[in-house]
């Protein structure tokens, strides 16, 4: 729950370390609160599609008001009948679940950063 890390993928280097009752970890990253929240919301959206920012911020000490900018990057989506926005209720029309990750996308903090990108919504 504290973050995500990945083994080494050499197999004989693997071998050696869990042999050796070593952790056969290669890398890791901590999550920050705010990676939790976010965590929360996308899967709300891949899974149910919707979510109710407001309920799941709660937790966090914060509000659906805190996603101000994720909600004005779904504007153009919500146009198009993608999304449906009321207040800070978030929900994807079943009829367009194939959408639901451009919907979960516009809470993926690091996408917006820049970088590398190893997946993304087409």
């Amino acid at each position: 729950p504290q973050g995500y890390v990945q083994n080494t993928v050499e197999v004989p280097q693997y071998r050696d370390r869990v042999d050796a009752g070593e952790l056969a970890t290669q890398r890791g990253v901590a999550l920050s609160e705010d990676d939790r929240l976010r965590r929360i919301v996308i899967e709300r959206l891949m899974c149910e599609l919707a979510v109710d920012l407001d309920r799941e911020a709660k937790p966090f000490g914060k509000s659906g008001a805190d996603f101000q900018t994720e909600i004005d990057r779904l504007a153009e989506l919500a146009g198009l009948g993608y999304v449906a926005i009321e207040g800070a209720h978030i929900s994807v029309p079943t009829s367009l679940r194939y959408g639901v990750r451009l919907v979960a996308a516009a809470f993926d903090a690091y996408l917006h950063r820049g970088g590398a990108v190893h997946s993304v919504a087409v």
